[in-house]
């Protein structure tokens, strides 16, 4: 199976994870600060135009403008945290002797296409939602995309997390 994340060089790998974390951290504090919490799941909840300006009215006077900040942010967080996590994913399979173990490293890198995929697809919906109105099938559509977010982002850090503490662990073993 190829790797998802081939095109970086294989001496730059360090340098752009940290970018690509980095960058992380900052659009999640960015989101986080413009607001409004948990802008999908209210949206989501919603059954028709009425309840729909209702929870867009709830996130005060600028809620609208707000929220489209807020997917704005989103959609450049989506690459950096993709290339985050599939580069660790992408690493730990290098550094697997097991050919089960590398392949199945490379797989949850490309799940991580998968997440990012699910999350632009919500985030259009939502726009959508905020811009044109009510519509039962975005509604639809951008709870499978969330769903389908939140399902393949755990599995991508249920393996990503654990595998970037060994990843470390042996680098710093390594040096001393």
């Amino acid at each position: 199976m190829p790797n998802p994340f081939g095109f970086v060089p294989q001496d730059s790998i360090a340098t752009v994870w940290v970018i690509a974390f980095m960058a992380s951290l900052v659009c999640m504090g960015v989101i986080s600060r413009i607001g409004p919490s948990r802008l999908a799941g209210r949206i989501e909840q919603t059954h028709n135009q009425y309840e729909l300006d209702s929870v867009v009215s709830g996130f005060g006077l600028s809620g609208r403008s707000q929220a489209r900040m807020n997917l704005t942010v989103d959609f450049a967080f989506i690459p950096t945290y993709v290339l985050a996590i599939g580069l660790v994913c992408s690493s730990a399979a290098s550094a697997f002797h097991s050919e089960f173990w590398k392949q199945f490293a490379l797989s949850i890198g490309w799940i991580t296409y998968i997440v990012g995929l699910a999350d632009v697809v919500e985030n259009v919906l939502l726009w959508s939602l905020l811009t044109t109105g009510f519509n039962s099938t975005s509604i639809a559509i951008a709870k499978i995309a969330t769903q389908t977010k939140i399902s393949t982002l755990a599995i991508s850090l249920c393996f990503a997390l654990p595998s970037l503490a060994i990843l470390i662990l042996s680098r710093l073993l390594k040096t001393t």
